[in-house]
C-alpha cells in the first residue's frame, strides 16, 4: 500500500516520497469473538482488529483453528460476578491446539435499553453474566430476569418484540447499533465493573526477559486427600492471581491457576508440578496487563 510522506523544504517546496509497505503490515488482523455485533466481546475484538462473529465460545476458537481469524478474545472472569465457565470449558477443550497470548481488561458499563420508560418495564433480558452484575438495580425495580445468550442480541430481541414492558441490559454501543433508547445508564452494581478477556492464538509468544508475564495452567489431580494443598505448596514462590475449578466427570475436577511470571523463570517448579499432577497443561505465558 503506497504511503505518502510529505516533507517541507524551505518555504513552499514539497518533496513527495512514496514507500511501498506490504499490505500484510497495514491491514488489521481478524479477531473472533462470541456474540452479536455490539456485544462487549465485539468491542474488545474491534479494539484489537477486525471482528469476526461466532455463536458459541467453542466456535470462536474454531475460527482461529481453521484460519478464519488470527486471534480470539474470550471473557474468563468479571470483577463482580466471577468466572465465565463456558468460556473456560472451551479454552480447555482446545488446550492442545491453541494457546493464550495476551489478556485485556475491559470496563463494563451496563445500560437499561428499550423503547419506553422505566415505570413501564416489567421484564429485562440479557446474558446471565450481565443480569448478575445488575442484581441490585433489577431487585430495586422489581424486574423479572430473562436470560438470553448475548447482551447485544437481547437488544435486537426487544427491538423486534415491540413490547413497552420489556427491556434489555447491554452496552451503549448496542443501543446505538440497533437504534434503541437508553432508559438508564450505568446500572451495574459495581461502578468499577470490569471483565478480563484472554487473547487466544495458534502460536505462543516469545519470551522477553525484560517483560512482566503471567502464566495460566490447567491440571488434574489424583482423587486423594491433600492433593491440591500439595500442589499449591510447590507454588509458594510465585504470586497466584486466580484459582478456579471445573468439573470433568466422576466428580473429578480440572483446576485453572494463574500466576505471575513466565514458565521459563520457574522451570524446576514446572517440572515438580508435572511430576505430581495427573495431567498438566500450560495454556500460555503472556505479557501481564494491569486492570
Amino acid at each position: 500500500m503506497p504511503i505518502a510522506d510529505k516533507t517541507k523544504t524551505h518555504h513552499t517546496d514539497i518533496i513527495i516520497r512514496v514507500e511501498c509497505i506490504p499490505y500484510s503490515q497495514v491491514k488489521k488482523i481478524r479477531v473472533a469473538y462470541q456474540g452479536e455485533e455490539g456485544a462487549y466481546g465485539y468491542v474488545v475484538a474491534k479494539r484489537l482488529g477486525t471482528p469476526v462473529k461466532a455463536v458459541t465460545f467453542e466456535s470462536t476458537l474454531t475460527h482461529v483453528l481453521d484460519g478464519d481469524a488470527q486471534k480470539a478474545v474470550m471473557p474468563v472472569e468479571n470483577s463482580r460476578y466471577g468466572e465465565v465457565a463456558d468460556s473456560e470449558d472451551a479454552i480447555y477443550l482446545m488446550k492442545d491446539k491453541l494457546c493464550i497470548v495476551g489478556e485485556w481488561y475491559e470496563p463494563i458499563r451496563h445500560c437499561l435499553i428499550g423503547s419506553s420508560d422505566l415505570t413501564k418495564i416489567k421484564r429485562v433480558y440479557s446474558h446471565p453474566q450481565a443480569l448478575g452484575q445488575c442484581k441490585k438495580f433489577i431487585k430495586k425495580h422489581n424486574l423479572l430476569r430473562v436470560s438470553h445468550y448475548d447482551t447485544a442480541a437481547s437488544v435486537s430481541l426487544i427491538r423486534d418484540m415491540r413490547d413497552d414492558s420489556a427491556a434489555a441490559i447491554a452496552g451503549r454501543g448496542a443501543a446505538e447499533l440497533y437504534g434503541m433508547k437508553i432508559i438508564k445508564k450505568d446500572i451495574n452494581d459495581d461502578k468499577d465493573n470490569t471483565t478480563r478477556f484472554l487473547i487466544i492464538a495458534k502460536e505462543p509468544q516469545g519470551y522477553a526477559p525484560e517483560s512482566i508475564y503471567k502464566t495460566t495452567i490447567a491440571f488434574t489431580l489424583p482423587h486423594k486427600k491433600g492433593s491440591l494443598s500439595g500442589i499449591l505448596s510447590l507454588m509458594d514462590k510465585v504470586n497466584l492471581t486466580r484459582i478456579t475449578s471445573r468439573p470433568t466427570k466422576d466428580w473429578k475436577y480440572v483446576f485453572f491457576v494463574d500466576f505471575e511470571g513466565h514458565t521459563d523463570e520457574y522451570k524446576p517448579m514446572m517440572a515438580a508440578l508435572e511430576d505430581k499432577c495427573l495431567h498438566l497443561h500450560v495454556l500460555g505465558s503472556y505479557k501481564q496487563v494491569s486492570p
